[in-house]
């Protein structure tokens, strides 16, 4: 026979701890089916209250979802739900991202991803836009947002978009794209000058096809992204749009530099000098060393080259001061050999007289014109201040313990160079032309971003492309049809 105990183990059931439900609204549960099903945002408040996400002891409320969905409504175009009103799955999966994200971090979350044009400020320093950021944190904050929000995206259009940019494991999709947009003007770039030899003609056709881009509209696609994938390529694109925003206000300011004196004769005499020396021709633009043995030879030669930087620029520079300009002219000649050539061999020659004198007088300006009063100091969120001397703002990129480049600072130098040089060599109008026809571009990209959709942008950015190559094209025949 059974004892008691035995029989009321049987008739009684044994009590049973109450399983945790499991979430509903994380990213990348049931991602298939989110664009198909729906909730409301009380059933998500009831998930983020029972995981008591608020150390406070305080519940989240309706009104606790009030910045995350203004900035949803900005990046995807979805005026705010209501409380019981049914919205995809997906939807209310983002808002819990960026609701913990906001909650968990120190930072302010918004202030670091809001878009441009609402409360954020364009600032080239802007933490997702090089490899090395200024702010690491920042960078790493929206990074996992991305990495979070890919989940709910097919990856066959993840890849188109890592596709655009090429960046792979060495660039930012800001750098990846923007150099993807480089190359195309280059291509136009290459284009003009082997089809035309006139400084005249160059700046028409400039102009020409710039204006025929500032007339371009960007349409708006026929359905809406969902607002993950909204999110998604705004945090992925967003760096960009920021250097694209300053870099537009910079522009006038970095075009502007004292003018050059009279000095082909110097140049032509050190150019004799060199061939003599060499036996070899050299003209002013013969690329001559390069970027490994650029800063010897120039400092070999430093006494002939501060003369002709007094003679560009009539401003005279002791030794001492003229060395260290040697010494920071080299990060900008890299930069050139980079960005003009797409040369990466330290060892291939491609910098020429020319090069070392513009980069010198950009250095020279520097000193003599009170840049400080034409660069606004680096702005990102939760900086410190850094000042706004920008020959020091560049010193501090060159330093090993802490390479971030600050990209004022660069494009300061960069376009100051680029001025000179286009002056030495005679063709400022050009050169200006060509900067107008690279912003038109940039401000069509800019419009294409700003869609969040990836399959637009995408197919967008590859149409535009064409676009302007094919409109290149056109241009020279017009020309050369008009010459007969």
């Amino acid at each position: 026979m059974r004892d008691r105990k035995q029989v009321e183990s049987i008739r009684k059931p044994r009590s049973r701890k109450t399983a945790t439900p499991e979430p509903r609204f994380d990213l990348g549960r049931d991602s298939d089916a989110a664009p198909l099903t729906r909730a409301s945002l009380r059933e998500l408040l009831e998930e983020l209250n029972g995981d008591n996400a608020l150390s406070n002891g305080e519940l989240f409320s309706y009104d606790s979802l009030d910045r995350v969905q203004t900035f949803i409504s900005l990046v995807a175009g979805r005026k705010p739900a209501t409380l019981d009103e049914p919205v995809p799955t997906g939807h209310l999966k983002a808002i819990k991202l960026l609701l913990r994200t906001s909650r968990r971090e120190k930072k302010q979350l918004f202030t670091l991803i809001d878009p441009l044009g609402s409360s954020a400020r364009a600032t080239m320093e802007q933490c997702s836009i090089t490899t090395t950021p200024r702010d690491p944190e920042g960078a790493r904050i929206i990074s996992k947002l991305a990495r979070a929000l890919a989940n709910e995206i097919d990856p066959v259009k993840l890849r188109l978009l890592d596709d655009m940019a090429s960046a792979g494991d060495q660039l930012t999709f800001a750098e990846g794209l923007n150099r993807r947009i480089e190359h195309v003007n280059d291509a136009t770039l290459v284009l003009f000058k082997r089809g035309l030899s006139s400084e005249d003609q160059l700046i028409e056709v400039y102009d020409k096809i710039s204006i025929n881009i500032r007339s371009l509209s960007v349409a708006t696609p026929k359905s809406e992204p969902a607002v993950a994938e909204a999110i998604y390529c705004h945090l992925k694109t967003l760096g960009l749009q920021h250097f694209i925003a300053e870099h537009r206000d910079r522009f006038e300011s970095n075009s502007h530099i004292h003018g050059v004196l009279p000095c082909d004769e110097l140049i032509a005499s050190f150019c004799k000098y060199l061939t003599k020396k060499a036996g070899w021709l050299i003209c002013p633009d013969t690329k001559i060393v390069s970027v490994r043995e650029c800063q010897l030879f120039m400092e070999s030669l430093q006494l002939r080259l501060n003369k002709l930087v007094t003679g560009a620029t009539g401003w005279k520079t002791v030794k001492t001061r003229h060395m260290k300009n040697i010494g920071l002219s080299q990060f900008i000649l890299r930069a050139h050999a980079y960005r003009s050539y797409d040369e990466t061999d330290p060892d291939a020659k491609c910098i020429s007289v020319v090069d070392m004198v513009a980069a010198l007088c950009a250095f020279a300006y520097g000193q003599k014109s009170r840049a400080d009063k034409e660069l606004e100091p680096p702005y990102w969120p939760g900086q410190e201040s850094q000042g706004k001397d920008p020959e020091q703002l560049l010193r501090k990129g060159l330093r090993d313990d802490r390479p971030y480049q600050y990209q004022a600072a660069f494009q300061f130098y960069y376009y100051k160079f680029s001025e000179y040089r286009a002056a030495l060599t005679h063709t400022t109008g050009s050169y200006r032309a060509w900067m107008r026809f690279q912003m038109a571009r940039l401000d069509v990209y800019e419009k294409l971003l700003k869609l969040n959709d990836i399959s637009a942008i995408v197919k967008g950015s590859r149409q535009f492309d064409e676009l302007c190559l094919h409109g290149a094209r056109n241009t020279l025949d017009q020309l050369s049809r008009r010459a007969m």
